[in-house]
């Protein structure tokens, strides 16, 4: 991933929403609840748009099978690509 580049986050095959990536790759070695991270890989993101405020009747939500915790799906995911045109209009 790079700056600037749009995620769709999922919850149970569901989008959830999109993201944009706002800052580099960090590390930390233990997790550090002062600062509120309690994992350890994380971006720093930005221009959060919820699926439930695009889509407002769940009857309509699109269901998309991600099998993967993180996949570039340009190609291998032609309906996740044409969702986020979509949601950027």
């Amino acid at each position: 991933m790079d700056i600037g580049d749009r995620v769709v986050l999922f919850a149970h095959h569901y989008p959830l929403a999109l993201v944009r990536v706002a800052g580099p790759y960090n590390y930390i070695r233990s997790i550090a609840p002062e600062i509120g991270v309690w994992f350890r890989h994380f971006r720093k993101i930005d221009d959060v748009r919820y699926y439930g405020d695009f889509i407002t009747d769940v009857k309509k939500w699109q269901k998309i099978t991600m099998t993967a915790t993180i996949t570039r799906f340009a190609k291998q995911h032609p309906r996740t690509y044409q969702l986020i045109e979509e949601w950027l209009g």
